[in-house]
């Protein structure tokens, strides 16, 4: 009885343990992202582009706020996940002056209300889809098209597809080394 009842007081200690890195994890952005949005409003306020730089700030600070606040659920609906990730997308097309186009459609059938999910999950496969995807495209107009739909075991089915020139030739044409740091956010999803 002993031994079983400090199995399971380990496991429970390991279960808070787990429960808070996740908490960490999923409070954390992408550092670049932030410094780079930063850098943008700097930017803007440098070249007196003060209405710019204060729609992009309140744009950044409601994605900020929101990830904060979703860091502490353990689930949010499908719905205030696509929100927040618009405003991350949003705030990553203007960065890039507007140089692609991006898409959500969810299927009628899918009320995203009621659907819930792990906060910032679809993120860092956007991220990706940007920065080894479209960020490096030279010929054409970038695109992200993101579907959610339900396939006939009614398994919700998240779809990031991108037009881009992929991790290796990213990889090649923005730094001309291998791409060595590993990506929190899908490790972490």
């Amino acid at each position: 009885k002993r031994n079983l009842a400090e199995k399971e007081r380990q496991l429970e200690i390991q279960k808070i343990k787990v429960d808070s890195e996740i908490k960490v994890l999923r409070s954390q952005m992408n550092p670049h992202f932030i410094f780079n949005s930063l850098n943008t409003i700097e930017a803007y306020i440098v070249e007196k582009r003060d209405d710019e730089a204060s729609a992009f700030l309140q744009k950044f600070s409601k994605l900020i706020r929101s990830v904060l606040e979703n860091s502490q659920e353990e689930f949010i609906s499908l719905a205030e996940e696509l929100k927040v990730l618009t405003w991350y997308i949003n705030l990553e097309q203007i960065r890039s002056n507007h140089k692609w186009d991006f898409s959500i459609f969810v299927n009628e059938n899918i009320n995203s209300n009621l659907i819930k999910i792990p906060p910032l999950i679809l993120q860092p496969f956007v991220e990706n889809a940007i920065i080894h995807g479209i960020k490096n495209k030279i010929e054409g107009r970038g695109v992200i098209n993101n579907s959610i739909q339900k396939n006939q075991d009614e398994i919700l089915e998240i779809g990031i597809d991108d037009n881009g020139i992929g991790r290796n030739e990213s990889t090649i044409r923005g730094n001309k080394k291998p791409f060595k740091k590993k990506s929190l956010g899908i490790k972490f999803t």
